[in-house]
């Protein structure tokens, strides 16, 4: 009866010790990781110059605005875009189509605004950032859009008068799932 107690004990102990090891297909198993999806093309807008930085778009109807890539105040890399806007009401839209999968996307963007002028940031049909605020310094705006597919991303600057606006650094990431 000692013996069986003894080797039982023993087996128990085993049982315990391989258990409190270290499993090594746990341990070498690799992390699952992410690569986020960003659709945007030239979204820093350091390919072109002047009026022309592709695939980006502008559209407006006022004949007193000008646009362009240029160089010297950008808020990182070398080029932002920036559009001025003389008397009157201007409206200027800046759009790059994409195609975007149907997800969770996080939007943002640096823009710097001297004058007045209403921002809007239209993410897919979904107006996710709204800015009016004249600092004259850039300012990060930023936005989410849940669960739809992106087409387009487009920038509208609605301006009272003289007044610019300068755009850089524009995100559009597709959150992992």
């Amino acid at each position: 009866m000692l013996a069986r107690l003894l080797q039982t004990t023993a087996a128990l102990l085993l049982t315990l010790t391989a258990a409190a090891q270290p499993r090594q297909a746990v341990l070498n198993s690799p992390i699952a990781t992410c690569t986020p999806y960003r659709p945007l093309q030239n979204p820093s807008f350091e390919d072109g110059i002047g009026p022309s930085f592709p695939p980006w778009v502008v559209n407006t109807t006022s004949t007193h605005v000008r646009f362009g890539a240029i160089t010297g105040t950008a808020h990182s890399g070398e080029r932002s875009v920036l559009i001025t806007t003389g008397a009157g009401r201007s409206m200027v839209a800046l759009k790059q189509r994409v195609d975007g999968e149907e997800r969770d996307y996080r939007f943002a963007a640096w823009i710097r605004i001297c004058g007045e002028c209403k921002i809007a940031w239209d993410v897919g049909g979904a107006a996710v950032v709204l800015s009016d605020e004249e600092r004259g310094e850039w300012r990060r705006v930023e936005g989410r859009v849940s669960g739809r597919p992106i087409d387009a991303v487009r920038m509208v600057a609605t301006c009272e008068g003289e007044a610019e606006v300068e755009i850089d650094d524009v995100l559009l990431e597709g959150l992992c799932r």
